[in-house]
């Protein structure tokens, strides 16, 4: 679901938007070895759990996004776009 909601994101920006905004920034937490309680709470990671539908399934697996995860994806969204 995850990765089908980062599919959504792309066709909603466009492949030079999306590889600035999402991919980039994703691969960036990804080879950092960001925390995985972290990581799913970035806006574009948060987003494809939005988008993908996955939000509810990654909370009953026990994960918690960060309290602010929602706010910063709007306020980053609204400015790809």
């Amino acid at each position: 679901k995850h990765e089908y909601g980062h599919s959504l994101q792309f066709q909603e920006i466009g492949i030079e938007n999306y590889t600035r905004y999402v991919a980039v920034p994703s691969l960036r937490g990804y080879w950092s070895k960001i925390h995985y309680n972290e990581y799913y709470s970035q806006p574009w990671e948060y987003g494809a759990d939005l988008y993908g539908n996955a939000i509810d399934d990654r909370k009953k697996s026990g994960y918690v996004y960060s309290s602010n995860a929602y706010e910063n994806y709007m306020n980053y969204w609204s400015g790809i776009q």
